[in-house]
């Protein structure tokens, strides 16, 4: 209702593809979820702390990532829940899709989970690796897809870590910037990564 969170700080702010859903987080409020072409609130939670939340590329999922829990929500048909889980605190981190969607990347306590989501809703762990570094806990983590999705590369602090989805071994680690990584994606024909840093500079990679 307009004028409700009147002079409220929005942590999160989210739109679907095609704009029919609207997921925020509120502070002093909670979290929420809306249909926009029914005009109804799907989701609420208040006083709930998120610290992510994203809509798939195709904009048919919703994962939103809580102190203590991942929730993964299907936007099509209707609004649902297919996945949830707990989490060490504070949360999981680095959460992407890929860019058809049927792949969800993030890090969780120092382990990158990949799920696999079916035509039929249902959610897989498709892979687990161990041993991520996730520390100092306030450095930016990242993860994201290869447009093939052959591998997945996460960013901690100055690095890149490039891995194999196909037997989970890293491929490589190169030290990308002069401070911590911020932003990064593929090209849509993957041959290239694009980085962003705290140093000030965005940097281009070829792909072998």
């Amino acid at each position: 209702p307009e004028g409700v969170w009147e002079g409220a700080d929005l942590s999160f702010l989210e739109i679907s593809k095609g704009g029919g859903f609207l997921s925020a987080n509120i502070q002093d409020y909670g979290y929420f979820t809306w249909d926009l072409d029914n005009h109804m609130l799907v989701d609420e939670r208040p006083q709930s702390v998120i610290y992510e939340n994203i809509f798939s590329p195709n904009g048919k999922f919703l994962f939103v990532g809580a102190i203590g829990e991942n929730r993964l929500y299907s936007l099509s048909p209707i609004f649902k829940e297919i996945y949830s889980e707990e989490t060490c605190p504070p949360t999981s981190a680095g959460i992407s899709f890929s860019m058809s969607s049927r792949l969800l990347a993030y890090i969780r306590c120092d382990r990158l989970f990949i799920l696999s989501i079916q035509n039929n809703l249902e959610v897989e762990l498709q892979n687990e690796i161990s041993k991520i570094k996730i520390d100092p806990p306030l450095v930016p983590l990242l993860t994201t897809f290869s447009p093939n999705e052959t591998m997945v590369v996460y960013a901690h602090e100055k690095n890149l870590t490039f891995i194999s989805l196909s037997d989970n071994e890293i491929i490589f680690t190169q030290v990308a910037h002069l401070s911590s990584i911020t932003s990064l994606a593929f090209s849509p024909d993957g041959r290239y990564l694009a980085t962003a840093s705290y140093d000030g500079t965005v940097k281009l990679w070829g792909i072998p």
